[in-house]
């Protein structure tokens, strides 16, 4: 069914590129809208009428000058656009994309102006260019359903910046201590050397949410627990960078934002819930390197 969508729509290209070369490469639709197929996906679905779209949209001058991207203003860096007859023409061609098709099409400024992006463009401008990569193609139930998923997701992420906020004042930790998306404090100065990619690592810790809350400990094992710097199997993010800033024998607190914890799932044991900063009182006891073996 897919190749005999691809045949179909090689073909019409070629045809309709024969009769137009006002833009070489582009295909002309009845309307006058131009388009050019870069990339055709696996997926089942057509945009038709009535669907709602999550794409990325970026739009452009004829000289690829960048007038408005949805990474630019929009969560997550894409839209979700309801495919509709007030948006004619560029509903027209998207409904020749499916689902994981990317494209472009060349549009009249008259065409622009009454799109649900409401861009502002110079008058000069004549037509624009629409690069349109489409995400997923979802029924108004779906869609009703990610709205509800993206509200969820956003009041999470507030709740955590809140807190987070609320927990660096109270323990006057500041923008001093900010490193590549964490704060660390360092709380003992080590010797020597610092750990790098590659090293074991010896160390003891106390992790703890930010309403203080204790919820791991490795002082309860029988013995210091070993991690490999730079094995994203065995270590976060967040944590990976803050060790890389202490010294053998040094202690430090180390406040990592869910981005670089455990993200928008969560730790794969649930003790950990999605979009929870964590805090870490951490002692490097040793590094180990190949020379050490």
């Amino acid at each position: 069914m897919r190749l005999s969508y691809v045949i179909y729509i090689s073909a019409l290209a070629l045809v309709l590129a024969s009769c137009d070369n006002l833009f070489p490469g582009y295909s002309k639709l009845d309307s006058g809208t131009y388009y050019k197929i870069h990339y055709l996906g696996e997926g089942n679905h057509n945009t038709v009428e009535g669907n709602y779209i999550q794409a990325r949209f970026v739009y452009r001058t004829l000289n690829d000058s960048v007038v408005f991207d949805t990474q630019w203003n929009y969560f997550e860096g894409f839209r979700i656009l309801e495919v509709s007859k007030e948006n004619s023409k560029l509903t027209e061609a998207l409904c020749l994309l499916r689902e994981g098709d990317s494209a472009s099409f060349i549009l009249s400024q008259n065409h622009i102006q009454v799109d649900s992006f409401r861009i502002d463009l110079d008058e000069t401008v004549e037509r624009i260019k629409v690069d349109v990569k489409i995400m997923d193609i979802m029924s108004r139930k779906a869609y009703e359903k990610e709205l509800d998923r993206i509200k969820w997701q956003r009041d999470r992420e507030m709740v955590e910046q809140v807190d987070l906020i609320n927990y660096l004042a109270t323990n006057a930790i500041d923008r001093d201590n900010y490193y590549e998306g964490i704060y660390f404090v360092e709380k003992k100065r080590g010797r020597g050397r610092s750990p790098k990619s590659g090293n074991a690592v010896e160390l003891q810790y106390k992790s703890y949410f930010s309403d203080g809350t204790l919820f791991d400990s490795t002082y309860e094992m029988s013995e210091p627990l070993v991690l490999k710097i730079g094995d994203p199997g065995q270590i976060i993010k967040g944590m990976d960078i803050g060790l890389r800033l202490m010294k053998e024998g040094g202690k430090a607190k180390i406040i990592i934002p869910s981005q670089l914890g455990f993200g928008d799932k969560g730790s794969s044991t649930g003790i950990v819930p999605p979009y929870t900063s964590l805090i870490y009182d951490v002692e490097l006891i040793n590094i180990f390197t190949n020379e050490d073996s």
